[in-house]
């Protein structure tokens, strides 16, 4: 036996007569050995597996291995007079290892060597290997004393005998099993699983993108890959009438507004061979993009439909994906394309729209504007100057709103936030453009010519900025008014018998949500949303933030950890179904029983509905809460902010400003305040302003 090139041994086929004990059984007896004994246990104990090949007669064999205890640590035993060479073929295959795994110990050359022909690649040893097998590096494994694999391998076993004796279809034989999968997507508990499968599996390992060797390095690989947003990580659980088979598969799948989803990682352990789990999952995400690597089992891509596997929720009480499921549409940027994978897991029917970039220029359909024309239309006479900035007529239509369904629709009004608006200037058409991407956005129509090309160099940028300047006037970000317009205009679009989610930014920008950190913009929008949601009984606002679990959870940008959108989808679907919605974290969302949330800011809970009053008009009942909540929290921000704002809605340009001026002198540095009271001079000087122009005039 070379060691030099041999592959550590997964499955030992033993022969039994002068290999596993002294003598011949047929002739006359034989001497069992202990330690031989004692061997197959250890092995089993380092998650190695032991079968039995020998010319001999089933019964008799069975009774002495019961009687040493040893028979339940053999799988696949296969005792009889036959040629052993095409059953050690057929043996292999139906314990679905590589050869190079697997050795034979037998005493006879013949056997040996009639091994080597029939199964190309195996290991061969006489019986003289046994004594040292325990020290042979080949033979290490790994722990496994609760014996977990061999369990597996007994599953399979059993799997095979009831298969053969049911003989006809294979297909109904699966349908029978009751086969159920369940998706794992919290893997950091299972990293070392997630690293076997990718670099052990090999027949059924689609992509064979292999991670380092070093564990370290190939532990670090695995976290950096599940954290990022657009990579969404699944460990594949499968069991059926005859038990759990473990972990058995994994994948990675890109996740993309612009391209076609596809698959980094797609492998499965060879137990699962010819149950259809691989076909199966790939269906159920959706058929992504898959070029497969190498000589494998079986074409995922090609197969039929399986209808013979359930996916299971996680406590496994309930059919995760039942036929009837409720669809979902998704409207929003590339964090929806994120919460759209895990839709799909309990859905088969999801559709999205989501960001795009064509010709380098970024358009954000998401936009309260751009989703309000999609049911409206663009207003008459601006189509023209709006193509000429790069718009094309479709991105004015929407397959979601052209013919809405019931279902549960998910929203994200993120570019609202930041996206500048252009007027033009014949009609008053506002339209929001993305002057560039990824930075601070300046006012184009005041970019000279150097300007715009120090900007980009993009024709198809400096023609819309050329536009832009010639033909529109900057406008700013949106206001209130007109978001809030929009927003009426984009739910009262959606049948009522639906449910409807509006993700809320992240108010604040980095790691830490303190005061240096907030984001006017952010809070502003999501005040404003949450305004009009309070009006609509099955509209439901979630801020992301909620689900962060750790400071790592969050980044600069507003893009977060992969499981920060699971989360969140978790807390959705519980949420959508009448279910206990998922509990929320420290700084996360409390339910009351109605269903609304509170939002802890600053450590009190100010209530959405107060404010909600004030909108509707029960100026006198929301002033009251807020009171009461200023009663309760006398020291904090949130409550005195909310006891200002109500007041200062009917109150003179004057004690707007006196108002908004002594929240500011009370809490020093609170941008929301700040913010405040800078509107409220405005209003004051606007107003002032239009009084003198008023008296001139007269």
């Amino acid at each position: 036996m070379d060691q030099r090139s041999a592959e550590p041994v997964r499955l030992v086929i033993w022969d039994l007569d002068e290999t596993f004990w002294k003598g011949t059984l047929t002739e006359g007896g034989i001497t069992f050995s202990p330690e031989n004994r004692d061997v197959v246990i250890a092995l089993a104990e380092r998650g190695i597996i032991s079968t039995i090949c020998s010319k001999n007669d089933l019964e008799p064999v069975r009774d002495i291995l019961k009687q040493h205890d040893v028979w339940d640590y053999f799988v696949f035993p296969s005792v009889n007079w036959e040629p052993k060479g095409p059953r050690l073929q057929a043996l292999i295959e139906a314990i679905q290892l590589r050869a190079e795994t697997v050795m034979l110990i037998d005493d006879n050359p013949m056997n040996r060597n009639e091994a080597l022909f029939f199964v190309p690649g195996i290991q061969v040893a006489d019986e003289t290997v046994i004594p040292g097998l325990l020290s042979n590096p080949l033979f290490k494994g790994k722990d496994d004393h609760a014996l977990t694999r061999l369990q597996q391998y007994k599953l399979l076993d059993k799997r095979k005998a009831d298969e053969i004796a049911a003989g006809g279809s294979n297909v109904e034989f699966l349908r029978s099993s009751d086969i159920r999968v369940q998706v794992e997507h919290d893997i950091e508990g299972h990293i070392d699983r997630v690293i076997e499968l990718i670099n052990r599996t090999n027949q059924l390992n689609f992509t064979k993108r292999r991670l380092l060797e070093d564990r370290t390095a190939a532990e670090a690989e695995v976290r950096a890959m599940a954290a990022d947003y657009d990579k969404q990580c699944g460990l594949i659980r499968v069991r059926d009438n005859y038990g759990d088979y473990g972990f058995c598969g994994f994948f990675t799948l890109k996740t993309s507004v612009t391209d076609r989803r596809r698959l980094l990682h797609y492998c499965f352990s060879c137990r699962i061979l010819n149950m259809g789990v691989e076909a199966f999952v790939y269906q159920m995400l959706g058929r992504p993009a898959l070029a497969v690597e190498g000589e494998v089992l079986s074409d995922p891509v090609t197969a039929d439909a399986v209808d013979w596997i359930t996916v299971v929720s996680d406590n496994e009480t309930e059919e995760a994906r039942p036929k009837d499921a409720p669809p979902f549409f998704l409207r929003g940027g590339c964090e929806l394309a994120a919460v759209e994978h895990y839709a799909r897991l309990v859905s088969a029917n999801v559709r999205g729209e989501y960001n795009f970039v064509r010709n380098g220029l970024d358009y954000r359909i998401n936009h309260s504007l751009l989703t309000r024309y999609a049911i409206e239309g663009l207003p008459e006479g601006a189509a023209q100057a709006v193509y000429r900035l790069g718009y094309a007529p479709e991105d004015f239509r929407s397959a979601l709103f052209s013919d809405p369904l019931p279902g549960h629709w998910i929203l994200n009004l993120l570019p609202d936030q930041w996206v500048a608006l252009y007027r033009h200037k014949e009609t008053g058409t506002l339209i929001p453009f993305v002057v560039a991407p990824q930075r601070r956005q300046p006012n184009a129509c005041e970019l000279t010519d150097a300007q715009r090309r120090e900007l980009t160099d993009n024709p198809a940028a400096l023609t819309a900025l050329e536009t832009l300047a010639r033909e529109f006037s900057y406008a700013g970000h949106i206001t209130g008014p007109i978001f809030k317009g929009n927003l009426h205009t984009i739910l009262q679009a959606i049948p009522e018998e639906s449910k409807i989610f509006i993700i809320l930014n992240k108010q604040y920008y980095g790691a830490e949500d303190v005061p240096e950190t907030q984001l006017p913009h952010a809070v502003r929008l999501n005040r404003w949303t949450r305004e009009v949601a309070a009006e609509y009984e099955n509209v439901r606002c979630v801020l992301i933030t909620d689900f962060f679990e750790s400071v790592a959870d969050a980044q600069a940008n507003n893009h977060f950890h992969r499981m920060v959108y699971y989360r969140l989808f978790k807390h959705v679907h519980a949420t959508a179904f009448g279910a206990e919605p998922v509990a929320a974290h420290e700084s996360g969302t409390t339910w009351n029983a109605a269903g609304q949330s509170l939002c802890p800011i600053d450590g009190a809970m100010t209530a959405e509905p107060a404010e909600a009053l004030s909108a509707l008009g029960n100026n006198a009942e929301a002033l009251s809460r807020h009171e009461a909540a200023v009663e309760r929290f006398p020291d904090e921000f949130w409550p005195n902010f909310g006891l200002a704002w109500v007041t200062a809605r009917h109150s003179c340009a004057e004690d707007t400003v006196r108002i908004w001026s002594d929240l500011v002198s009370r809490f020093p540095g609170k941008l929301p305040a700040l913010e405040a009271l800078d509107s409220a001079r405005l209003a004051a000087e606007t107003r002032a302003a239009e009084i003198a122009s008023s008296a001139n005039t007269r």
